[in-house]
């Protein structure tokens, strides 16, 4: 039987529409990863003030977690400026600022190694996305670069990526790391997500598919 992956403990933070998200695992290693919002359309006075508040958030947590803040090109000059040189700031392409959904599902396998040592192995799933919805009630037209986000982010953490093809944003499950997860009829059932899979096959699909070597379940519950 493969080795239990457990969740690492994920705290999510929304301010306003800033998606952050704080990877925590077990053996203390703390990432943040943060998206730079920048779309006219979403925020008022060309997100100047956005923004700002976005950078103060950044940069309270920068003082007890290391944060890594993501910008597209034309940001990253902006981002910088206004960030303490503790926090990183890399160059990322997107089309909306939501991590929490388009970005990758950390899982840590911790196994012992010898007496009072515990090795952790993190693996990221990069799950299918279509900005909520895709051609029909989906949030945008175009989401061909938050495709990328999940995939890019593993990449630059330098951790083994396991692709999925189901659509699922990583806010429409949430999970104990004792096989326990919790989800809702609307997001993974919607007929704009999986029109091709039932509800007992989307189960299938997370207990004992693809993902069996790395993410084990053994009870969804469905809200």
């Amino acid at each position: 039987m493969p080795a239990k992956a457990l969740y690492s403990k994920v705290f999510e933070i929304s301010v306003f529409r800033w998606n952050i998200a704080c990877i925590s695992f077990e053996s203390g290693a703390d990432n943040w990863l943060i998206q730079l919002e920048e779309r006219g359309d979403n925020w008022r006075d060309n997100v100047v003030y956005a923004q700002k508040v976005f950078a103060k958030v950044a940069t309270t947590i920068s003082k007890f977690e290391p944060v890594t803040v993501c910008a597209s090109a034309a940001q990253w000059d902006n981002a910088r400026r206004q960030l303490p040189h503790s926090v990183r700031v890399i160059e990322m392409s997107m089309n909306d600022s939501w991590f929490r959904d388009s970005g990758p599902t950390f899982v840590v396998n911790k196994s012992k190694s010898s007496p009072g040592n515990t090795i952790y192995k993190v693996a990221g799933i990069d799950w299918n996305f279509n900005s909520w919805g895709g051609a029909e009630d989906g949030c945008y037209t175009d989401w061909g670069l938050d495709l990328l986000v999940a995939k890019k982010i593993i990449s630059v953490e330098r951790l083994p990526r396991f692709p999925q093809s189901i659509i699922l944003e990583g806010g429409s499950i949430h999970v104990d790391g004792e096989g326990t997860c919790l989800t809702t009829e609307e997001c993974l059932l919607n007929k704009n997500r999986n029109p091709h899979l039932t509800k007992v096959q989307i189960e299938d699909e997370l207990k004992t598919g693809t993902l069996l070597s790395i993410f084990i379940l053994s009870e969804m519950c469905w809200l």
